[in-house]
């Protein structure tokens, strides 16, 4: 079995498989996404054909839609000269249902509804009190959501957000009192396209989306965001090399330490052995030659004393030496 293999079966391997599923998005329902950022001046730019089903007269069913709106021409700029801008359903080159600042609103906007009094729907208050309108400012984004629902036979029955909740937790039904819109329009659809008419620098449109559900439209944490991802698939080859690396290296210095060991025990055991050889077998060899003597010659009792007390020394020495053997083995 290969340490690759090991280390994946083993508990680090399963919690890391389930922290990528916990981190990687499901977003199985959206049907089309563009997450650059567009600048229109004077001009329409489509930015979706053929991605999409296109949506007629007898289509049935749901869709929402997300993009950020990002005004350069604000309202100081409509006071010298109108402008419109927005993200537009288009269909055979006829615009129908856009959000971003209709031609006559003083605010964001639901362009093209002509059940509206004046053509488009305010997307900032129900009543047409203009102190309930929040003039356009440049340089501060706003996030426009739409819900069409496509009737057949009729106009499409339209909910609008703006600045709307989406947080990880958001839903179309938990969303900030007087925060949305709701009214009828032509909402059918074969691209979509962003647009700008009139005096200014422009607006600029980003994080387009078109999904089936609400909850395909919320803002992803930063964990799961394109930029961490990609981060995250390129280090990871990376970090499990390592790690690997790591358990291999800590494995071979284990090994090594344990052959280290068995090498000193080895290198022990041989001057032991070695000892017991030198100093041992001299001693023994001498208390033999000592014995013979006493044995097979005649001494006479001053010899004999002496001899006597030379194997009692040598027994002295030797029984000292194994003592300091059996120290070195302990």
């Amino acid at each position: 079995m290969s340490v690759h293999y090991r280390y994946f079966c083993s508990g680090s391997g399963w919690v890391l498989f389930t922290w990528l599923a916990l981190i990687l998005p499901v977003r199985a329902t959206v049907l089309w996404s563009y997450p650059g950022s567009v600048l229109v001046c004077n001009t329409n730019c489509p930015v979706m054909r053929g991605t999409v089903a296109p949506q007629g007269s007898n289509s049935t069913g749901a869709l929402y839609f997300r993009v950020l709106l990002d005004p350069i021409a604000d309202s100081a700029t409509k006071a010298s000269k109108p402008f419109e801008a927005g993200f537009m359903l288009v269909e055979q080159g006829q615009e129908h249902l856009g959000v971003g600042d209709a031609l006559n609103a003083l605010a964001y906007s639901c362009l093209n509804v002509p059940k509206a009094p004046k053509g488009f729907q305010d997307l900032n208050s129900r009543t047409p009190d203009l102190q309930m309108h929040e003039y356009i400012r440049a340089g501060i984004p706003r996030y426009a959501v739409l819900k069409v629902e496509y009737v057949p036979g009729q106009d499409a029955r339209v909910t609008a957000w703006l600045s709307p909740d989406l947080s990880m937790t958001a839903t179309e039904f938990n969303q900030p009192p007087g925060s949305e819109v709701h009214f009828e329009t032509k909402a059918t659809f074969d691209e979509f396209r962003v647009m700008h008419r009139g005096l200014g620098a422009g607006w600029r449109f980003s994080q387009m989306l078109a999904a089936t559900t609400f909850e395909d439209l919320r803002l992803l944490p930063f964990w799961q965001q394109t930029w961490f991802l990609i981060i995250l698939l390129v280090g990871l080859p990376v970090i499990l090399a390592g790690s690997v690396w790591g358990l291999e290296r800590r494995r071979a210095r284990r090994m090594l330490q344990h052959l280290e060991q068995e090498r000193a025990v080895a290198a022990e055991r041989t001057r032991i052995a070695q000892d017991i050889h030198d100093e041992v077998g001299t001693s023994l060899t001498k208390i033999s030659k000592l014995t013979n003597m006493l044995t097979e010659h005649p001494v006479n009792p001053e010899q004999q004393r002496q001899i006597t007390a030379q194997i009692t020394g040598t027994l002295q020495e030797t029984i000292r030496a194994m003592d300091e053997i059996v120290w070195a083995i302990n």
